[in-house]
């Protein structure tokens, strides 16, 4: 049985170097639409999922335009 506002993603991280730094690549993945959003670093994805608090529909990543 689905929960309404239920949402399940799969996050994936990896390591990469940025200006001699290192940092992280990220993609979040809905498990029920299998839709997939990039992110070039963590800070990118946590003001995404800062932004989930405020408006539950933008976990929709199908609304979402995917980060490059």
């Amino acid at each position: 049985m689905e929960r309404p506002g239920y949402r399940a993603y799969l996050v994936r991280l990896w390591p990469t170097q940025r200006g001699g730094a290192a940092d992280y690549r990220v993609s979040v993945q809905c498990a029920a639409t299998g839709e997939r959003r990039d992110f070039p670093d963590l800070e990118s994805l946590l003001a995404y999922w800062l932004t989930l608090r405020a408006s539950p529909e933008a976990g929709d990543l199908s609304r979402s335009r995917k980060e490059e």
